[in-house]
């Protein structure tokens, strides 16, 4: 550890001790009025009575590779490369949303799987020695200050796999470049999406010898189309909802709006208002990013309010202004939009007319599924450049012009089929990127590395 990475680590350290008596009220005013926070509550404060947290049956006592996602999202992309790292290495899992913990623990009910701490090196250091963790792995974006410090602290190697740097994220790091590059610089591996990433990282203080360009390991999803889950349940949800509308023959068109915003939504909605008439109705399946906001989309939905099995279905009907017979579904459920992309006619990609910077359209892709999103692209740049340039995707100024598509798309089948069969090729030719990155992380996974070090101030 450089000297000023361990002036750093210090004052982070001091600052912790000093916060705790702020710290401490606030925990406690989370747990009181947060019912949410409680089921995994301990685990923020890495104090977790679970023994699966703390040792698995492959791992016993020997050092592990901690390897910690994000939400759901990562969680599902990060599956293959986890599968493959468990059948030769011991694993701790961690995450940072309630989501994503539950994912990991569905997709590898046998190892241990937890939330992240808080970001305090009072938390990281017992956790990381109390797990006896060797090495860790981030995926994508999970920047953590602390945990990084005590890992060098600790003398443990860390790494990031599937690295992508937003310009936001980039801009708001390069402002504090004297710190993020001595968190950067320490990394031992950075395995990236694009050759911009490449450049971004570099340009944060990422050693040239750890850095690797593998491509997106979002490409490398099951394929939908020859894994074929059972998505009867979803599809009779479907059809129950239109027979209830009255439009069973011909089968309504299904625009699904995938993991959408709230504010996007409603001018996206008012953009379908202003355009029609419509050749045949068309049914819109809602599925939003978060679902602690349905509430918010209750609030300026139709208040006409069906129930059915597992899912709260909402009835847009003429007299509330609409063209057509024009009907919404809202899905309230996490796990089920992979297999709902795949019974939809359209996919707009959500995240894209909001300034958020798109949420993955991969799986629609993958399911051959023509794509359209707004402007606002950042996050995906890479996937919606192939796929745009692929012919597969139409990316529109703005949700006033989604109306014209949508006229375009119903009055040509046989266009929608060729994007769709275009995106399957775009599918296709950017797989392979779990070969690479596991490839190029021989090197730093298979360095034997002592155990944590029980290093004092």
């Amino acid at each position: 550890m450089s000297s000023s990475s361990l002036c750093y680590y210090r004052i982070l350290f001091l600052l912790n001790r000093i916060l705790w008596p702020l710290i401490l009220p606030v925990l406690f005013c989370v747990w009181l009025f947060s019912r949410r926070s409680r089921p995994y509550f301990l685990e923020r404060l890495a104090l977790s009575s679970s023994r699966s947290t703390l040792s698995d049956s492959r791992g016993g006592s020997s050092g592990k590779i901690l390897f910690h996602v994000a939400s759901l999202g990562e969680a599902n992309a990060a599956t293959p490369l986890i599968r493959k790292l468990s059948e030769s290495f011991p694993l701790v899992l961690t995450a940072t949303t309630a989501t994503g913990r539950e994912a990991l623990k569905k997709n590898f009910p046998s190892l241990p799987v937890s939330l992240a701490p808080l970001d305090l090196p009072d938390l990281w250091i017992p956790f990381l020695k109390s797990r006896n963790i060797q090495k860790i792995l981030l995926f994508e974006t999970e920047i953590w200050p602390a945990m990084l410090l005590c890992a060098m602290h600790l003398g443990i190697p860390a790494g990031i796999v599937n690295g992508r740097l937003s310009t936001r994220g980039f801009r708001r790091m390069s402002r504090f470049h004297g710190f993020f590059s001595r968190l950067f610089g320490s990394l031992k591996t950075v395995v990236v999406q694009s050759g911009e990433d490449l450049h971004r990282f570099r340009s944060l203080g990422v050693q040239e010898q750890a850095l690797h360009l593998a491509g997106n390991l979002k490409w490398d999803t099951p394929d939908p189309l020859e894994d074929r889950p059972d998505r009867s349940l979803l599809s009779e949800w479907l059809q129950r909802a239109e027979k209830r509308w009255g439009d069973e023959d011909p089968r309504p068109f299904r625009l699904l709006l995938s993991s959408i915003h709230p504010e996007e939504t409603k001018e996206i909605l008012k953009g379908l208002e202003q355009g029609g008439p419509y050749p045949i109705s068309f049914h819109v399946l809602i599925a939003p990013r978060h679902l602690e906001r349905l509430p918010e989309f209750r609030s300026f939905l139709p208040k006409s309010l069906l129930v059915q099995d597992r899912h709260d279905m909402f009835v847009m009907k003429e007299s509330d202004g609409y063209p057509g017979p024009f009907f919404l579904s809202l899905l309230d459920t996490y796990g089920e939009l992979r297999d709902l992309t795949a019974l939809a006619d359209l996919v707009v990609v959500g995240g894209t007319f909001d300034p958020v910077g798109g949420h993955s359209p991969i799986d629609a892709a993958a399911a051959g599924i023509p794509l359209v999103s707004g402007p606002n692209v950042d996050h995906i740049r890479e996937v919606a450049q192939d796929l745009t340039d692929g012919g597969g995707m139409i990316q529109l100024p703005g949700a006033d012009t989604l109306s014209i598509l949508l006229l375009d798309l119903m009055n040509s089948p046989e266009k929608r089929q060729e994007m769709g069969r275009k995106n399957r090729e775009v599918f296709a030719a950017r797989r392979g990127a779990l070969v690479r990155t596991m490839e190029t992380l021989k090197p730093f996974l298979e360095t034997q590395t002592p155990g944590p070090e029980r290093k004092t101030l």
